[in-house]
């Protein structure tokens, strides 16, 4: 089982987690990555958001962007598991990835050679 750590440092289990605990955390992962694509866009000056106080240059966006999947899926398919309403999430995440479907396989490159 996946832990989450609060804002106070605790370490507790994602499954044990208040449901409104759950969903801000998902919302505030949903604004770190807007916040990584805007700085990617900016193409390497820094960006400054002064909401959280975070800094994000090029490096440190891609970097949070590497490992979104991995731990955002880990607290939406908890969300999904316990049948919370995922419409403004899955309306925020479309957005910010800008699709809804499929990527068509003309537009991929496809690996080869890489293990799942």
């Amino acid at each position: 089982m996946k832990t989450h750590i609060t804002k106070d440092g605790n370490r507790m289990y994602i499954s044990q987690m208040e449901d409104i605990h759950l969903l801000n955390t998902v919302n505030l992962k949903l604004n770190n990555l807007d916040k990584a694509k805007k700085a990617l866009l900016v193409k390497g000056n820094l960006f400054l958001d002064n909401i959280n106080g975070m800094i994000y240059s090029e490096e440190s966006a891609e970097a949070y962007i590497e490992t979104f999947i991995e731990s955002f899926s880990e607290y939406i398919l908890e969300v999904v598991i316990r049948g919370l309403d995922i419409s403004d999430i899955r309306s925020r995440y479309i957005e910010l990835i800008e699709r809804s479907i499929a990527v068509p396989n003309d537009n991929i490159v496809l690996l080869s050679g890489v293990e799942e």
